[in-house]
């Protein structure tokens, strides 16, 4: 076989293979640039068209890649082909060189030699439609010179058109030196030079009336250079939020954006203000196609402009970024909010503009409401998908390191090996983060998944009158991953329609699966309590301290199984921990109801059994708990000289939101405290590190997850937790170290070559 055939052979695997994993991850940018790549170079029209295609279904703002494919027909003459794919493409895809290479191609179409008036005038028309699409980019200077390097190379035949050339030049001046672009002050050295040899009697008044126009673009480029550093970049970058060039790109192009808000053009016309900023928008989604909060940003920018008029443009953009970023919570809700915005505003229409009704019926509110549910739904799917795959790849590893286990052992035993030591295999260091954060992501799915469900019920509830939430629910529970908060919200949708029972049901519904899981317990604990159903309270916290007990024994149990590798014994334990601070919690809040609405006599009974369970916690942390007002802990404050809350203005009692500093810690967790009994229950929020209930987050309720993921280690931890504030030395002139004084050393030290 020749060298050129086993080339050709190579390629072919190569493209065949590149196209196999683009269909498992369409998403794949570098494979996607290195398989047009490939198949421009075989030249097979119809499979560069079909590669072409599918990746502009895709990245359909790639407007480097539309010039490619546009450039690939021309040379072929394909001109049929080339009008359509401008058509397709100008609308959406606004960049200089696109718009470049359409003029250039009107231009080889229309030749002025041959065409004369009428070709000049269809060039020139090209000129302008670019200019007012793509005129105010900063890179658009070359566009604008091509302009009026056409004009200029135009040779009148008479003298009124040599008039006519002379004030096209000159107004296509006037309206480039209104707009920054690089490059200005080249192009201004060559206006006045082109003034002067035009007419040197007018060519003063002429400069001068321009003149206002350059400085402030001048100015403006200073400004925007300062802001960007020069280090914008306006190509597509193949990487989501968490890549660190993506992040200093995406603050580079908000202030960028910001700075266009606050018009330092001086821009009288709101319109022309607005095209601005929209367009800088639009750049900033070519760049960064992977990035949600743009995509967001851009829709709500424009939604805030005009509701009515565009909110089908918003639409538009938030399903363009989800194809880029599909299992995008940020983007799923806003969708989902756009539409059923939309099915109120008909509502006003047909209701002839009288006042929006909170209730809609009828065939095309059900039409809506399905494609709201779809948009909920596919993202569902996604994250199925994506739950799927982390759950592969954590058999994976868990299957190669049972490979290795018995592999290793094979030729290895030792006399003074037992066989039951020789089942023990460990996971090496990498193989255990790698488990670490594939089982970390594959729980964000499934909380995603159980929140998506959740604002679905939600949003058929505002929409329908018909109990479309029920059926939702019924939905997702055939979903076994789905998370206990589901219950909790569907329990609350049934309190606030009136059917108290059936909250209750879907609470004794959701114990039978989460019988052991202490959040759905104090959840369905503050519920009881805010309507004072004091027999239920009671059966509850029984079966909550029962069934989590029961669990802890049965763990422990199999913690203590000689076949399970540290990995696994970890991961047991952090459990155990977590059940115990779950019962903490329940036991807290119940003892705190119990001590400010039933009986002191039962308050110390639960006192007791609260201390038997937990010895190690602080006699005095459990007692101020009962004693605290509103968030703050007096009793330490003027007692013991602990400040735990120095901010007050974290009003919110809920678990999982409230940020605390603290200036000293005391070992142990704060009680509960149900002034606000259902601001406690959370809707399926995203759970961090747990709290106590009083919703002040403790550094001993995960303890181990702090020290498994601390790169300073346990002992500088804990020193810095004991070392008081700065402020109880004295008056800041007396502190050890003064920070603005420390910044005023290092900025003045003198620079070094």
């Amino acid at each position: 076989m020749s060298s050129s055939a086993s080339d050709k052979l190579k390629s072919l695997d190569v493209i065949g293979q590149l196209e196999e994993e683009l269909e498992e991850e369409p998403l794949d940018y570098a494979k996607w640039q290195k398989l047009i790549k490939l198949v421009v170079s075989k030249d097979k029209e119809s499979q560069v068209e079909q590669v072409f295609k599918k990746y502009l279904a895709i990245f359909k703002y790639d407007g480097k890649q539309w010039c490619n494919l546009i450039e690939y027909q021309l040379n072929r003459s394909q001109f049929d082909k080339v009008e359509k794919l401008f058509l397709m493409c100008s609308q959406t895809c606004k960049t200089v060189e696109l718009f470049r290479l359409y003029v250039s191609y009107v231009r080889r179409v229309n030749d002025v030699i041959t065409g004369g008036e009428n070709a000049r005038g269809i060039v020139i028309r090209a000129f302008d439609v670019s200019i007012a699409e793509v005129g105010m980019d900063l890179n658009s200077g070359d566009l604008w010179n091509d302009y009026l390097d056409f004009l200029k190379s135009w040779t009148p035949g008479t003298v009124w058109e040599k008039q006519q050339k002379t004030d096209l030049i000159r107004k296509v001046y006037k309206k480039f030196f209104s707009i920054p672009t690089k490059n200005i002050e080249t192009v201004w050295a060559q206006y006045s030079r082109w003034e002067n040899e035009t007419n040197a009697t007018t060519a003063g008044r002429f400069i001068s009336e321009n003149s206002a126009d350059y400085m402030n673009s001048r100015s403006w480029n200073t400004e925007w250079n300062n802001i960007t550093g020069r280090r914008l970049i306006r190509e597509i970058i193949p990487g989501d939020i968490n890549n660190e060039v993506v992040q200093h790109q995406l603050s580079l192009w908000m202030s960028w954006l910001e700075f266009e808000k606050g018009n330092q053009l001086e821009i009288k016309d709101d319109k022309i203000l607005s095209q601005r900023v929209e367009y800088v928008y639009q750049q900033c989604t070519m760049s960064l196609p992977f990035v949600p909060e743009v995509w967001f940003k851009y829709s709500n920018y424009l939604f805030r402009l005009n509701e009515d008029a565009t909110s089908s443009k918003c639409i538009d953009i938030i399903r363009d970024g989800l194809v880029l970023s599909p299992r995008s919570l940020l983007l799923t809700f806003q969708l989902g909010e756009l539409l059923e915005n939309n099915i109120g505003d008909s509502s006003n229409n047909n209701n002839n503009n009288k006042e929006k009704e909170t209730i809609i019926s009828g065939n095309e509110t059900e039409d809506s409401f399905n494609e709201i549910k779809n948009v909920y739904t596919d993202l569902v799917q996604r994250l199925n998908q994506k739950l799927d795959r982390l759950n592969q790849s954590i058999d994976t590893i868990k299957g190669t390191r049972s490979t290795l286990e018995t592999n290793n052992n094979i030729g290895s035993l030792d006399d003074s090996e037992t066989p039951q030591q020789q089942t023990v295999s460990q996971y090496s260091q990498s193989q255990t983060q790698e488990l670490d954060k594939l089982e970390t992501q594959a729980q964000d799915i499934i909380k995603s998944k159980t929140l998506v469900y959740i604002k679905l019920m939600l949003a058929s509830k505002r929409i329908q009158e018909l109990n479309k939430w029920r059926m939702i629910f019924k939905e997702a529970r055939q979903d076994t991953t789905v998370g206990h908060e589901l219950y909790v919200q569907s329990a609350l949708l049934e309190h606030y329609s009136g059917n108290k029972r059936t909250a209750q049901k879907v609470f004794e519904l959701g114990l039978r699966l989460f019988g052991t899981n202490g959040d759905f317990l104090l959840q369905n604990l503050k519920y009881l309590i805010s309507h004072c159903d004091v027999d239920n309270i009671r059966n509850l916290v029984q079966t909550s301290d029962t069934n989590i007990l029961k669990e802890i024994s049965l763990l422990n149990e199999e913690r203590d199984k000689p076949s399970l590798n540290e990995y696994e014994k970890g991961k047991i334990t952090r459990k155990i921990e977590l059940l115990k601070t779950q019962l903490r919690k329940i036991f807290k809040c119940y003892i705190d109801y119990a001590f400010s609405y039933l009986s002191l006599d039962l308050a110390k009974t639960l006192i007791s059994k609260y201390e038997t369970l937990f010895p190690e916690d602080d006699a005095i942390d459990l007692f101020t708990n009962r004693y605290l007002l509103g968030l703050r802990d007096l009793i330490k404050e003027m007692d013991l000289g602990v400040r735990e809350r120095e901010n007050d203005e974290y009003e919110d009692d809920d678990d999982d939101k409230r940020p605390k500093k603290k200036q000293r810690s005391n070992k142990g967790s704060n009680g509960g405290n149900t002034n606000n009994i259902m601001s406690n229950v959370n809707l399926g929020g995203h759970q961090g590190f747990s709290s106590n209930g009083n919703g002040s987050t403790t550094y001993d309720d995960h303890i181990d997850d702090v020290e498994q993921y601390n790169p300073i280690g346990k002992n500088i931890t804990n020193l810095l937790r004991i070392l008081p504030n700065a402020s109880y030395f004295g008056s800041k002139n007396d502190y050890t170290f003064d920070s603005t004084k420390l910044v005023e050393l290092f900025s003045n030290l003198p620079d070094r070559d």
